[in-house]
């Protein structure tokens, strides 16, 4: 270095050309990151609403399953009264409806073990103020067993103020119970039954959102009838419903030597999510009665639900879907789960739900039938 010469020194830093490179990284590296939050909040909320989904249909198929497994048959006397029946048939919509006579828990004969402490009680167990009745002693001795009925409602039939001019497709299901059983005013002699205001004050919802609710019978076994669940009503008088196939007459149902009784009952529920979480989409175009494709406004609902049953309730219609392509999905069947084939205006609701179902074999004694 010669004398006098000034050394300029050099500053650390980056060039623009670094800035650019690492801020790029920083970019690619961020949108991995959010995607990946993304993906696993999504899956914990799937997996969340799965969880409340299920543990709703569990604790309802647990309900239904505690009525079956306490049927009361008669005993092996063969001495049954008529009001011990089961009778499994259809509202005037088609709907199907479950009535049963069933033996009290150990909790329920201690909650009314004070029943009948009135001089003449007149009051039925029945869901409607059946505490105070029973603090008043207006509650009338339950005998043993109550009367259970299960029944099907459009969600608008609880709020008849603002019925839709199409249906949502969305049911509630009832359950109703009246103890002593029998009598004038039995779940199984009421003609009006069918009337909603009578099966609202006979019922109380057990559960909303729900799709589609069935119940089947087997008649295998000791009766030798079958092997499955080939059977979508029963009665057990044989006297009551004409269309059943093993009605003998009128004269049937105050025979009680000659009843017959299920071997077992399948039970299956299809539930929407609860609320905003509900897998909803709607016609982009009408639907008439004949038509094989669908146009939706977002196919990823079909996408997203239980693969292993490939349906789809349009309005009140349930429908067998196929393929997806785009807007388009293909129709397999029309009319399934005991719907009918109907015209569907653009607008009107499609939905996709989960599918429970339970088997429960039946207490029953009977081990032959007196012809």
């Amino acid at each position: 270095m010669r004398a006098g010469t000034a050394t300029v020194p050099v500053s650390a830093g980056f060039t623009l050309l670094e800035l650019l490179v690492a801020l790029g990284i920083f970019m690619v590296v961020a949108t991995l990151l959010y995607g990946m939050v993304g993906t696993a909040l999504s899956l914990w909320q799937g997996g969340e609403e799965k969880r409340e989904i299920y543990e709703s249909a569990q604790a309802i198929l647990s309900r239904i399953s505690s009525d079956l497994r306490s049927f009361h048959a008669g005993g092996m006397t063969l001495h049954a009264r008529e009001e011990q029946r089961l009778l499994g048939d259809r509202d005037s919509q088609g709907r199907p409806r479950l009535r049963l006579v069933r033996t009290l828990s150990s909790a329920e004969k201690s909650a009314t073990r004070l029943a009948g402490a009135a001089a003449s009680p007149t009051e039925y167990l029945d869901l409607d103020h059946d505490a105070e009745e029973l603090r008043e002693g207006r509650l009338r001795p339950p005998g043993g067993l109550e009367e259970v009925l299960y029944a099907l409602l459009p969600q608008e039939d609880l709020d008849p103020g603002g019925v839709p001019a199409q249906p949502s497709g969305v049911l509630v299901l009832l359950r109703g119970i009246r103890s002593p059983v029998g009598g004038g005013g039995s779940l199984f002699l009421d003609p009006e039954l069918d009337d909603r205001e009578v099966l609202l004050a006979h019922a109380r919802p057990l559960v909303h959102g729900v799709l589609h609710a069935e119940f089947r019978y087997a008649s295998g076994g000791a009766f030798g009838l079958g092997s499955g669940f080939d059977d979508e009503t029963w009665d057990s008088t044989r006297g009551l419903l004409g269309d059943f196939r093993l009605y003998r007459g009128e004269d049937s149902v105050s025979e009680p030597r000659d009843d017959v009784f299920p071997t077992a009952i399948e039970v299956t529920l299809v539930l929407e999510r609860p609320g905003q979480q509900a897998r909803t989409t709607r016609l982009v175009r009408p639907l008439t009665g004949t038509d094989r494709s669908l146009s939706v406004a977002d196919p990823g609902i079909f996408r997203r639900s239980d693969a292993s049953n490939p349906y789809a309730k349009v309005g009140d219609e349930w429908i067998e879907i196929g393929s997806v392509s785009g807007r388009q999905v293909a129709v397999k069947t029309r009319g399934v789960r005991g719907t009918s084939p109907r015209a569907h205006p653009a607008g009107t609701t499609v939905r996709v739900g989960f599918t429970f179902r339970t088997v429960v074999v039946l207490p029953v004694c009977r081990i032959k039938v007196a012809e």
